[in-house]
């Protein structure tokens, strides 16, 4: 397996990483939620109090043997849940996506079955705990791009969703037990790894209408971090 790239890029999200301290310095004054008042709050948030019926999407490589996205993963997961110690693989569950080629995947298909079902958004997961990202990320091998099928799952799910009219959302996991800077030391490389995936999202797919991110908080990512 290739191993990951160390391309992070410059500002990412307007942040910038301080060299002499090892911290997080950004400037949050143009996040209009960090500032917005109750009833813009109320306001912004109209559309999914009115939703209510929406769908959740979690598939991936890991279909290919059929099992759990994530947590099916045999692996120890450093400080991080359970089975704790030292940093391992699992050699089966890690090489799905070799052989992961939805070609029958119709992204259309979906959003208008959703549609028709009365469903007012859509979420799909654009990466797991399993570190596996479904789109064509620029700092990362392990990728979709990567795997039989070559398409960006996440690109064609999009454009399916702007062309319907469905609200668009991403599932994006924090947490990742593949990537070998996870929770190591004081997470630093890590968390600039994620942030430019997360800009890499919401640059990249037209209007994002949702992100869903699971596990921001804990340990590793507290007070301004999560803020950012």
């Amino acid at each position: 397996m290739k191993p990951f790239h160390s391309l992070i890029g410059t500002a990412l999200l307007g942040l910038a990483l301080s060299a002499a301290s090892g911290t997080w310095a950004a400037d949050l004054s143009g996040v209009p939620q960090i500032h917005e008042t109750p009833e813009q709050r109320d306001e912004r948030m109209q559309w999914f109090r009115d939703a209510k019926f929406g769908m959740f999407i979690h598939w991936g490589p890991c279909s290919v043997g059929r099992k759990e996205i994530g947590w099916a993963r045999e692996a120890n997961r450093p400080w991080d849940i359970n089975k704790h110690g030292p940093r391992t693989s699992d050699p089966v569950y890690d090489n799905y996506y070799k052989e992961f080629n939805p070609t029958k995947y119709d992204a259309e298909e979906w959003v208008r079955f959703a549609k028709q079902s009365g469903m007012k958004y859509m979420v799909i997961v654009t990466k797991h705990h399993d570190g596996f990202s479904q789109f064509d990320s620029k700092v990362t091998d392990y990728k979709i791009t990567n795997t039989p099928y070559g398409r960006d799952i996440i690109r064609e799910f999009a454009d399916a969703c702007h062309k319907h009219g469905m609200k668009l959302g991403f599932y994006y996991s924090a947490r990742d037990w593949y990537h070998p800077d996870y929770l190591v030391g004081d997470n630093a490389k890590y968390d600039a790894w994620y942030r430019a995936q997360v800009e890499e999202l919401l640059t990249n797919y037209g209007r994002v209408d949702m992100m869903w991110f699971d596990h921001v908080g804990g340990r590793d990512w507290q007070g301004d971090q999560a803020r950012e």
